[in-house]
């Protein structure tokens, strides 16, 4: 909550983390190695997209911590706002068993569970997560520099 209230949007998360950046140790880290004349490439496995479009998923016992992918034996939701995988191992994703599938929110979706609409609303809407289909998420962050 403290977080959301101090990075309400995108261009505040940014401002943020550039006033971070410049007095952080890893800044100061970079500016050394550059007086090496050393390269530094700097990636990421994923990207992240703020998620501000809710959509309900029925059938999931728990969403647990990442409500931009869930898995289970009777989950459904709209199919305009998610991919439903019937079969995750053909896409060499994990399936703990038998008859699970997968919903994989779209865009900037995220799940809320019809019931607890509040609880969602209040941990998920306008915060940055990870693990759905969109191209913020899907592209690899990668950065290469080199010393002037």
């Amino acid at each position: 909550a403290l977080i959301q209230e101090i990075v309400p949007d995108e261009a505040a998360l940014r401002s943020l983390t550039q006033s971070w950046f410049q007095f952080s140790t890893m800044y100061q880290v970079l500016k050394e190695v550059a007086r090496s004349q050393c390269t530094v490439i700097i990636t990421s496995d994923h990207g992240s997209i703020l998620s501000s479009r809710p959509t309900e998923i029925y059938g999931a016992r728990d969403l647990g911590r990442n409500a931009r992918f869930i898995s289970g034996e009777k989950i459904t939701c709209d199919e305009r706002h998610a991919v439903f995988l019937s079969d995750p191992a053909v896409f060499k994703l994990p399936q703990s068993a038998p008859g699970e599938v997968m919903a994989i929110a779209k865009e900037n979706y995220y799940f809320k569970s019809p019931d607890k609409f509040e609880n969602y609303s209040r941990n998920y809407h306008n915060a940055f997560h990870y693990g759905g289909i969109s191209l913020d998420e899907m592209i690899v962050p990668l950065a290469i520099m080199t010393p002037k």
